[in-house]
């Protein structure tokens, strides 16, 4: 399976790091579609503390990978 994952370009780190924001962005979008106030990818290149993407919802709660 991983012989066909397409970089385009790019490292294979950014690229997985790239898919897994998207499929976090779309499990938000789903699970709390009517609570989601922000999204936001983190540049990790200063450091991100391990995190990667998060989502601030309307309570006030944060959901993080």
């Amino acid at each position: 399976m991983w012989d066909s994952f397409n970089t385009y370009g790019g490292s294979y780190q950014n690229s997985f790091e790239t898919l897994c924001n998207q499929l976090f962005e779309r499990y938000l979008s789903r699970e709390y579609s009517n609570s989601i106030d922000e999204f936001k990818v983190i540049n990790g290149a200063g450091g991100d503390g391990g995190i990667e993407a998060y989502g601030k919802l309307s309570n006030g709660d944060f959901i993080a990978i």
